[in-house]
């Protein structure tokens, strides 16, 4: 890039002052200084207009949102958005008894904890997954969680809350991408 303003406000300078320089002539005049001054500012200012700028990354398109409520030993769809009992499902809350519960990825889709932290399309499109169940006690209330789902749209959905005595309900907001 400095290489290629250097050789703009050269050629910028020799073509507005009209004039070149070789060594058997005497010292520039002050015509010629501050033409070549004029020149350098000029094919500076060209320069830094024309630079490329990086265009901007796409804003991801959302494909479904919105809350849903689990029961336990029930599945949840994020490309649909729907509760089901595993038909075309992503997660399975299952319940092994009273204290084993799991977030278990289905029908191929793959989970990605990370720090639970909301991370967004971005995030998630980074993440890494895995098709192992994970405790529900390590993603407390609170906790954002990726998700690839089935049909290979990144999502993310957020414990909002666990309800309930002996059997659970999850209650999650979650968002999932094109």
């Amino acid at each position: 890039m400095k290489t290629k303003l250097t050789a703009i406000v050269t050629a910028l300078s020799i073509a507005v002052s009209g004039t070149t320089v070789t060594p058997a002539q005497a010292a520039p005049s002050e015509r010629d200084v501050w033409l070549f001054l004029f020149g350098a500012v000029a094919g500076a200012v060209i320069a830094n207009n024309t630079a490329a700028t990086p265009a901007p990354a796409p804003r991801p398109v959302t494909f479904s949102t919105g809350p849903l409520n689990v029961r336990q030993t029930y599945s949840f769809d994020l490309d649909r958005g729907r509760v089901t009992e595993n038909r075309n499902a992503d997660i399975w809350f299952q319940a092994l008894d009273g204290r084993r519960r799991y977030l278990k990825p289905i029908n191929g889709a793959k989970i990605a904890v990370g720090d639970r932290t909301n991370r967004g399309y971005r995030g998630c499109s980074r993440a890494t997954y895995t098709t192992r169940r994970v405790p529900l006690n390590v993603v407390p209330e609170g906790s954002y969680i990726c998700v690839k789902t089935s049909q290979g749209r990144y999502s993310q959905f957020r414990i909002n809350d666990i309800i309930g005595g002996r059997n659970k309900t999850l209650r999650l907001g979650y968002t999932t991408w094109q």
